[in-house]
């Protein structure tokens, strides 16, 4: 048994917490919550990111978790959503839709796609599309206060999973036939501000 630096030495070098600066990291900079690079997203606990654009200082918490970046600089503290989650979806889903998931997760990310109220297999909601950061890897939002992606919302009006899957500020009408189930998701807090707070899905029939 060696010492405690010994032992820390001889660990396997993927294993080891590291300091990740542009250096090591493709140049990339910017909160390592949302990075896409695998080398922060699963590098160990303990390690530590410079963002040298900013100055910021960031370190890894829970090892298996890509979101568990804290911000350690000086007053600084956490700025990790917890109503936010790093996804893969469709090329063709865009900011705004409502998604469910579709499977397991795979290489750490959640995988989700666009509703169908009229389809119990793809519902019920599991969040909102927040960001996309390329065709198929995006942001989802499951609660809390967005802003800016929707517009001409009228305040105070209650929000709920759309036929479109988006959000709609009417309760979906019945259908001709079979079954829609109706999700409520929150309420409008200004033309252009969300707070999503999703509810149980109810099922209509004609």
């Amino acid at each position: 048994m060696g010492t405690p630096f010994e032992n820390f030495l001889n660990l396997e070098i993927p294993q080891r917490a590291v300091m990740l600066t542009g250096d090591n990291t493709e140049g990339y900079v910017g909160d390592p919550n949302y990075s896409l690079l695998n080398k922060i997203n699963y590098s160990p606990k303990g390690t530590w990111f410079i963002d040298e654009a900013t100055g910021t200082l960031w370190q890894k918490l829970v090892q298996s978790d890509p979101l568990s970046w804290t911000n350690r600089s000086v007053g600084g503290g956490s700025s990790v959503d917890p109503n936010l989650t790093n996804a893969n979806c469709l090329a063709s889903d865009i900011v705004g839709d409502l998604v469910y998931v579709t499977g397991n997760i795979v290489g750490g990310r959640i995988q989700v796609t666009e509703i169908d109220n009229t389809d119990s297999a793809k519902m019920p909601v599991f969040g909102m599309i927040e960001t996309k950061a390329s065709s198929t890897v995006c942001t989802v939002r499951t609660g809390g206060t967005s802003a800016g992606i929707y517009s001409g919302l009228v305040p105070q009006r209650r929000l709920f999973a759309g036929d479109n899957g988006r959000l709609v500020q009417t309760v979906p009408a019945r259908p001709s036939s079979g079954k829609k189930l109706v999700q409520p998701m929150g309420i409008a807090t200004s033309s252009s501000v969300i707070f999503l707070r999703i509810g149980e899905t109810i099922g209509i029939v004609p």
